[in-house]
């Protein structure tokens, strides 16, 4: 998971002083993300109580404050642990050694070796015993390796060595469990398995642990680190991992501590003892040693086969294959000498590698007899890393058919059982590829069969995740045959439920796969029919089933709304679990740019584990990105911070919103939009928080995120789902008949005026530089003016009737229509709101005109799709700057137009980019800011801004008295940030 070091990346300073300054609001730095957490608050009290109080780890650094040196935040990180592990007193509640070192490696990542000493020096040193220094270094080897599973190869070198440095035999001992723990954690990442690996043998071996005692931790039947990586549960019946493990426990590097014979029989005796000595598990014993060993192959033959006599013919050949395969020629005159172990010997040959492993599988399908769909996969496993081609060279690719006796069906099950679990659906599109000339003409039969291996394949080696991705991945090659798709969707259904799994799913991946539907009633008729006859969920399968269909042909714009709407239902259904599971299958399948929302939503509507969740997204995930390992990184951070919002919400209270998100941002700074998403989809009424804490802790990056913002805000949304809570579980919200009391938004641009003015404020109190801060500004506030215009194929508008002071129900908004004075009565804009929040946040009371930097900003905010409302942003701009600014701006409304005239300068900045457009003109622009200007001065409100109202919005049942002219200057256009909240929720607009 990416991170980056967050104290560098602003400058210091105050928070920007916000418009009034004062109790409430607050212009003092009080600090934000440092409170977020209680181990990093526990961190921060730590280190001012022994450096003082302007030594800090806020974000930004106040003004007169430092961050900590290296030095400095290590010694405080080894205090903190020391306090932990004695129990001493003022370690907050819930903090522990594990949680500590996870928030202060992912505070200060490019202090990661340094902290992670620290910590475990602190537990070494402090704990009770040394069987509970090795508790705590195996919590913290376990939680750093999954909240860092990207780092922990470069993490845990730290604490292995430190545990080997230690003179107590118990702790220097534990290295092989710790290595096993790491390892358990990101078992299918073979690259960091490899490094984690190397780093326990090489600290073992540089450990304070005398010649017999290394001996012991390596090869120990019970102890040692051989059998705490073979005989774990992660590495039953997984030939890829052995294979790994093996090659690093016999490197010669290591064989002071232990031969290659010992290391050899402790290996085979691990496997043994967990009844994981099959051929191939032993195959892959033998490609790893060989692989470090080759030199002494006879050996490795001699000692395994020896050990285990069952399994003696095939690892001796397995060595043979790497003996006899210098050459083609040499490789082709032994598999025809031994035919029947063709398998065996592809397997030592691909590890050899003076073959390529598309050649090595090409000739022994036609030279020998062994199954072909094991020969396929022994050279798979051999050669993970290239999985896809190895495969297609089981395949004449230009007559299209099988070498040897193999059929499509054989090489699907042999490329499914080892190829990883990311890349078995596109082992299994690429096979069919090649099954005919053409996709418009695929054979029904052969594709059945390629589905039906791969899926059984899948399951004999533990890959049930791939099960979506292989249905999914079919019928994309071969939804353009016609009449083949019912079939196929029988097939994978029968296939699944006799793997054991859920045969709704395949159901679903065939209408995901169906990229435009054509076959979609063949798909539904075949595939309800097949899993009702086979006792499976139908419910769930219908469900799944209408929300592909619904994202597929609602449009891209109503994706989110059709989305929400299918997991509030599936929640109440009558399979609620199963069918959420299906829906969110559907929604990742059918639009994978939105699984973060789609996970978000499941989680955030249904009572189904998160953990499942996420295990689901992330398989259905796998088919459109196959870069992963394991759970998706940004998927875990997204149940993160959806699990974490809503238990808060669930208990009675949200009191950490903006610092949660904040912190997320922070210590994830890569994943900021996924954050956003997720923030955003659980708590939409809060979208102003989430923008404004996006802006603050990331601003150069914060125009990324806008639009997924306004997305998941449900601004347009007819049927809103708020935030859970015990009185409202859905989060459904009726309507209302004015702003001021929470339900569907009334007035859309407020809500846009809300989030852009968050977005504003929060790029200014990170106190960039001038440079910096314009930028950021450019591209968010331009992010955000598009986002107001549509969302969800609807325009933001605001109400018909925008008035509720007495006498004034009545009447319109007045829009200005380019003519001097004159006006046209018009609902209000989502653009015109958006440019009210910013001009509103950048205005200070006195300010004649605009900046520079605003005039830049208008510039490149009013392009795009938000040209044609040029008119309506030149008098929200105007009508702002106005309110904000004061008579100053009244007062420079006359005279000439010319540079420091507020109509001119407004007018000039948008005119740049619409000049033309429609027939509008300068002229018609400066009438229109002259008319906004005119407005504010008689106390008319302008487009959106009861999103930035100070008094009686939210909450409040409807007490809000907005009058047609004459309101209160000191009502509107105020927006509160840091230390206060923004002012108007957006369910109460």
């Amino acid at each position: 998971m990416a991170s980056v070091l967050a104290t560098s990346a602003y400058g210091q300073g105050q928070y920007y002083p916000v418009n009034p300054a004062g109790a409430p609001y607050g212009s003092t730095y009080t600090g934000i993300t440092v409170h977020s957490s209680p181990n990093l608050q526990f961190l921060q009290n730590t280190l001012q109580t022994i450096y003082g109080p302007t030594v800090t780890l806020q974000v930004p650094i106040p003004t007169g404050s430092t961050a900590p040196t290296t030095a400095q935040y290590t010694n405080t990180v080894l205090t903190c642990a020391q306090a932990i592990v004695t129990g001493g007193a003022g370690v907050p509640a819930g903090v522990t050694v594990g949680s500590l070192a996870a928030e202060a490696v992912g505070w200060r990542p490019a202090d990661l070796a340094a902290t992670t000493t620290a910590v475990s020096q602190g537990i070494i040193t402090s704990s009770a015993t040394p069987a509970a220094a090795v508790a705590n270094l195996n919590s913290v080897t376990d939680a750093l390796a999954k909240v860092q599973p990207s780092l922990i190869n470069s993490i845990v070198p730290s604490i292995f060595n430190a545990a080997g440095a230690s003179t107590n035999t118990t702790i220097a001992s534990s290295i092989p469990q710790l290595t096993a723990t790491a390892v358990a954690d990101v078992p299918t990442d073979l690259t960091r398995v490899n490094s984690i690996v190397n780093a326990g043998l090489a600290a073992l071996s540089a450990s304070t642990l005398t010649a017999a005692q290394k001996t012991t931790a390596f090869t120990d039947p019970s102890t040692g680190i051989v059998a705490a990586l073979l005989a774990a549960p992660v590495a039953t019946n997984n030939p890829a991992l052995i294979d790994i493990e093996v090659k690093n426990l016999t490197f010669g590097g290591f064989s002071g501590m232990a031969s290659l014979t010992a290391v050899l029989n402790a290996s085979v005796a691990a496997l043994q003892s967990k009844s994981n000595a099959t051929n191939a598990t032993m195959a892959s014993l033998v490609d790893g040693a060989l692989r470090s060993q080759g030199g002494n192959a006879s050996t490795i033959a001699s000692v395994v086969g020896g050990l285990n006599p069952g399994t003696q013919s095939y690892t001796d050949q397995v060595v043979a294959g790497y003996n006899n395969s210098s050459s083609l020629t040499a490789f082709q005159g032994y598999v025809t000498a031994n035919p029947s172990f063709a398998d065996a010997i592809a397997s030592g040959a691909t590890v050899r590698g003076a073959l390529t492993s598309p050649v090595i599988v090409q000739w022994a399908l036609v030279d020998g007899t062994a199954a072909p769909s094991s020969v396929v996969a022994a050279a798979v496993y051999a050669n993970q890393s290239n999985a896809i081609a190895t495969v297609l060279g089981a395949i004449n690719t230009t007559a299209r058919t099988p070498y040897g006796a193999a059929t499509f069906a054989d090489i699907a099950m042999g490329g499914a059982t080892a190829a990883p679990v990311e890349q078995v659906g596109n082992v299994v599109a690429n096979i069919l590829n090649y099954t005919s000339t053409s996709n418009t003409t695929l054979n029904s039969t052969t594709v059945d069969s390629v589905v039906n291996a791969a899926i059984a394949g899948a399951n004999s080696a533990g890959k049930t995740g791939a099960f979506a991705d292989i249905v999914y991945k079919a019928e994309a090659v071969a939804y353009v045959t016609p009449g083949i798709s019912g079939a196929l969707v029988t097939q994978a259904v029968d296939s699944i439920n006799t793997a054991g799994g859920s045969s709704y799913i395949a159901v679903i991946a065939a209408l995901a796969g169906d990229l435009h539907g054509a076959n979609r009633s063949a798909i539904q008729t075949a595939g309800f029919a097949e899993v009702g006859a086979t006792s499976g969920d139908v419910t769930a399968a219908q469900s799944g089933a209408s929300l592909v269909q619904a994202i597929q042909t609602g449009g891209a714009t109503k994706t989110y709304t059709n989305t929400l709407s299918a997991f509030n239902t599936a929640s109440t259904n009558a399979s609620p679990t199963n069918s959420v599971i299906a829906d969110l299958y559907a929604a990742v399948l059918a639009n994978p740019n939105e699984a973060d929302a789609g996970l978000a939503v499941a989680i955030k509507q249904s009572s189904v584990s998160d953990s499942l969740l996420v295990s689901v997204a992330s398989d259905a995930y796998r088919t459109s990105h196959s870069t992963f390992l394991g759970l998706n990184p940004a998927l875990q951070e997204v149940r993160k911070v959806v699990t974490h919002v809503k238990s808060e919400a669930l208990a009675g209270n949200i009191g950490d919103l903006f610092d949660f998100v904040g912190h997320e941002i922070v210590t994830n700074t890569a994943m900021t939009q996924d954050i956003a998403v997720a923030a955003t989809v659980i708590d939409p009424d809060h979208a102003h928080y989430i923008a404004g804490s996006v802006a603050f802790n990331n601003p150069l990056q914060a125009s990324a995120s806008v639009g997924s913002i306004f997305t998941y805000a449900q601004i347009t949304n007819p049927h809103p789902l708020a935030l859970p809570s015990l009185t409202n579980p859905s989060g459904a919200l009726g309507t209302k008949a004015f702003p001021g009391s929470i339900g569907v938004v009334i007035d859309q641009p407020a809500a846009a005026a809300a989030i852009t003015a968050s977005l504003a404020t929060g790029i200014l109190e990170a106190n960039l530089s001038t440079t910096d801060t314009k930028n950021a500004l450019i591209s968010t506030i331009s992010a955000a003016v598009i986002a107001s215009v549509v969302q969800n194929n609807t325009v933001l508008r605001g109400p018909v009737n925008p008035f509720n002071g007495a006498g004034d129900t009545a009447k319109t908004f007045q829009q200005s229509d380019g003519g001097v004075g004159t006006s046209r009565s018009e609902q209000t804009y989502g653009a015109a709101g958006a440019i009210t929040g910013y001009i509103a946040e950048v205005t200070n009371n006195g300010d004649s005109t605009i900046s520079a930097v605003t005039a830049a900003v208008l510039t490149a905010a009013v392009g795009g799709n938000a040209r044609p409302y040029a008119l309506e942003m030149a008098q929200a701009a105007g009508q702002a700057l106005r309110w904000v600014g004061g008579t100053n701006v009244s007062s420079a409304a006359g005279g000439s137009m010319a540079a420091g005239n507020p109509i001119f300068d407004i007018a000039s900045a948008i005119n740049t980019t619409v000049a033309g457009l429609g027939g509008i003109t300068l002229t018609n622009l400066e009438n229109a800011v002259a008319f906004g200007i005119t407005q504010a001065a008689a106390g008319v409100i302008g487009a959106g801004a009861l999103g930035l109202n100070a008094t009686n919005m939210n909450n409040s049942n409807g007490t809000v008295v907005v009058k047609a002219i004459g309101n209160n200057n000191s009502d509107f256009y105020i927006h509160r940030s840091a230390t206060g909240a923004p002012v108007t929720d957006i369910f109460n607009l």
